[in-house]
């Protein structure tokens, strides 16, 4: 009989501990986390711009998109990435840049900028550094915002996948550089 009052004693223990474990998780809020819809939302748009490229070139598609595209792709910053080519080259870039590192001729950036150029990245590295800049800054924006919720991943979604967006990532514009020291917690 004692065997049987310890056990009971242990089953109830044991049941106590349940019953706290499940108080304490219900002090937690619902793990609803949309910020993984809003990335794949993204990445999906991104699969379907790509796709049509092999139908409709993406410089119409951004076009019907409301996105009037530059050619090359990343021009903001091949910008930069020519200003380093054009520094090592030992020209002033907010004067002259030979026309072959960038299509305007001339750098409108702060030549404070062009101190990088020891980092050896040049015009190759656009399309890499490109796709990298867009990616940060999906995923340091879903991390700045925390938690989000049906209504509003759907808006996150909506402005990510946003014309004025698509302008942002297909130029890769410098404030994206600007954008995630900022952001970043």
């Amino acid at each position: 009989m004692i065997h049987l009052h310890s056990a009971w004693r242990f089953s109830l223990n044991g049941l106590e501990r349940v019953d706290r474990w499940v108080k304490r998780l219900a002090l937690v809020p619902a793990i609803s986390d949309c910020r993984y819809a809003v990335v794949l939302a993204w990445l999906g748009s991104l699969a379907i711009l790509a796709l049509c490229n092999l139908v409709i070139p993406y410089q119409q598609m951004l076009t019907a998109l409301g996105v009037p595209p530059i050619t090359p792709i990343f021009a903001d910053l091949r910008a930069v990435l020519g200003g380093f080519e054009a520094t090592r080259l030992g020209y002033d870039v907010l004067f002259q840049i030979p026309r072959e590192l960038y299509v305007e001729g001339r750098l409108i950036y702060p030549r404070l900028w062009m101190q990088l150029e020891w980092l050896g990245l040049g015009l190759q590295h656009a399309h890499l550094l490109g796709t990298l800049g867009a990616l940060s800054f999906v995923l340091v924006t879903m991390r700045f915002v925390g938690r989000l919720d049906r209504h509003e991943a759907l808006v996150y979604a909506l402005v990510l996948c946003s014309p004025t967006a698509l302008l942002l990532f297909e130029r890769s514009n410098v404030d994206i550089i600007l954008y995630l020291p900022l952001t970043a917690k």
